[in-house]
């Protein structure tokens, strides 16, 4: 693999010379990193962005703009477009514009004679233990100071080649920060360019803050959670791009393992906030004696152990966004101190008998019970879940978009295969199709730690689906008899719920008897007797193994 350096017009020290420059990237992570490295050398330029194949259109729209240098970042060189290319250089050149192409030489596709007229300028770096690097030559070129090249390159390296970069902490949020706002752009798609160009600066100038870069750490573990293009799940994405322009409050609802931390953070990333902090809390976790203390803080010698003071996560969230997961596991007396705190914003560390401390942030709960069920069970404050819930939003079971598995799949696949190191393991057409026979009960969470799985086995073909078919075991084990039948809620009697249990095992194992009787603990002529019993039709039934 060659790199190249084209460049047209000019001599290389005319290139150097001072005057008002742009950086033109194709939308690529290394890309971005390129173009930071030569922010870093030249300190001031103009950043926009083109596509790959889109060049020689957009080169002529910087004609007559007072440019003396064009950068240009990872695009191709075809032959389908060679002559409007040369004119757009040529005019340019007219304009006494350098305009220089930093690209892969696999990406110059422009054969001779045409490719002559770029040939002059070609530089060629020459293949390493680390590749081809672009960076490599962006370094001569600009006198980029060796750390500053080592602390850009890393990055760069990381996604092209990630094996021979270092493990430095540092190294990975940087890197982390460049994937988020290159993943939030495409997952927002609003066309506004303005973060990434803002992330290209501060990487080039290292001036990405402390909470921006845990902001990407933490998008990063989750991601994948909202992955797919299914009409479902682009609802929730609008809704939540519409809430997050909003101050209300805001409740999300969603079973365990779909996300409802991600889309809290989606919520926070489309508001006036997302400059600020994301404190999460997950209320199940918390000791019930030291939630009023975790959420509102304490003075020294409030309690028993308490030998200095603290700050709640209220405090901690000042600015931002508290988001308060599974709410509905928060005590009763906690709930009436958290609705008189969402009423003024307003609150008292415990022990402190001063004037009352003043928050401005915004709250978002979370929960996978049922809600409106616990306010009748008097489990939950109905005047707590109309303060919450300013905006509900659902987020929908993986069941409901079956659509995203195989996008999901790929996403967790590839995650996985980068983390572990693997190379060798690929999931064919008929693995998709066996992955969206299932309901996945545990959701994208469920589904990460079966890919998981198969990773690890090395599973594909038949070897997947005799792994899904302990984890349909696993799942049925897991499900209480009288769950198992929760489709029907008018189950009175052992034997509607035994009959649920065996229809719906039947269902989950596409009619396989065998695999249904050892699901739900019965022998198979058993089985056959209450199917019989129960008037069971066998027609979904499959081979009994």
């Amino acid at each position: 693999m060659l790199l190249h350096t084209c460049t047209a017009g000019k001599k290389e020290t005319e290139v150097k010379k001072m005057g008002k420059r742009l950086i033109l990237t194709v939308h690529k992570n290394q890309y971005y990193t390129a173009s930071a490295m030569i922010l870093r050398g030249v300190k001031e330029a103009d950043i926009e962005f083109t596509a790959a194949d889109g060049i020689h259109d957009d080169l002529l729209k910087y004609l007559g703009k007072d440019y003396e240098n064009i950068y240009i970042i990872g695009s191709r060189l075809k032959a389908d477009y060679a002559v409007q290319l040369k004119d757009a250089i040529t005019a340019l050149e007219k304009e006494k514009v350098a305009v220089t192409f930093y690209l892969i030489g696999d990406r110059i596709e422009i054969k001779s004679p045409e490719v002559k007229f770029f040939m002059p300028y070609i530089k060629e770096a020459r293949e390493g233990i680390d590749g081809a690097m672009i960076t490599d030559l962006i370094k001569k070129d600009f006198e980029i100071p060796e750390a500053d090249f080592q602390r850009i390159n890393e990055i760069y390296k990381s996604f092209e080649l990630k094996k021979y970069t270092s493990k430095d902490p540092q190294a990975e949020g940087r890197r982390k920060f460049v994937e988020y706002t290159y993943q939030m752009y495409f997952k927002w798609d609003v066309g506004d360019t303005s973060g990434l160009v803002d992330m290209i600066k501060k990487t080039a100038f290292d001036s990405a803050t402390p909470e921006e870069i845990n902001r990407a750490k933490k998008y990063e573990t989750s991601e994948y959670m909202l992955t797919g293009d299914s009409k479902a799940l682009a609802i929730i994405r609008k809704k939540a791009k519409i809430v997050g322009g909003f101050e209300t409050p805001v409740l999300i609802v969603g079973e365990t393992g779909t996300g409802k931390e991600f889309l809290a953070r989606m919520v926070s990333e489309a508001s006036k906030r997302r400059q600020d902090k994301f404190v999460a809390v997950n209320c199940a976790a918390i000791n019930h004696d030291l939630m009023e203390s975790t959420l509102f803080g304490h003075e020294k010698g409030a309690f028993t152990g308490a030998d200095k003071s603290r700050e709640g996560v209220i405090k901690q969230a000042e600015g931002g966004t508290l988001f308060l997961d599974e709410i509905t596991e928060m005590p009763l007396e906690i709930q009436s101190k958290l609705l008189r705190f969402l009423q003024d914003f307003q609150y008292w560390p415990l022990g402190f008998d001063g004037k009352a401390h003043s928050a401005d942030v915004r709250v978002i709960a979370a929960t996978n019970a049922n809600i409106k069920k616990m306010i009748k069970e008097r489990k939950f404050r109905e005047d707590l879940y109309y303060r919450l819930s300013g905006v509900t939003l659902r987020l929908p079971p993986l069941r409901e978009r079956k659509e995203d598995i195989k996008q999901l799949a790929v996403s967790i696949t590839y995650n996985l295969k980068q983390k572990e190191q693997v190379k060798d393991f690929t999931l064919g057409k008929k693995d998709f199709e066996t992955l969206e026979s299932y309901d996945w009960p545990g959701n994208v969470r469920q589904l990460h730690k079966f890919i998981y799985r198969c990773i690890i086995f090395d599973a594909t073909g038949e070897d997947l689906k005799k792994l899904l078919d302990e984890e349909r075991c696993e799942d049925m084990e897991l499900a209480p008899v009288r769950e198992i039948g929760c489709d029907d809620t008018t189950i009175t009697t052992i034997a509607q719920a035994e009959e649920a249990a065996i229809r719906k095992a039947l269902r989950i194992f596409k009619g396989k008897k065998k695999k249904a009787a050892e699901a739900i603990g019965m022998v198979l002529n058993t089985l056959k007797k209450k199917m019989k019993d129960y008037d069971i039709k066998d027609e979904t039934a499959g081979d009994e193994e």
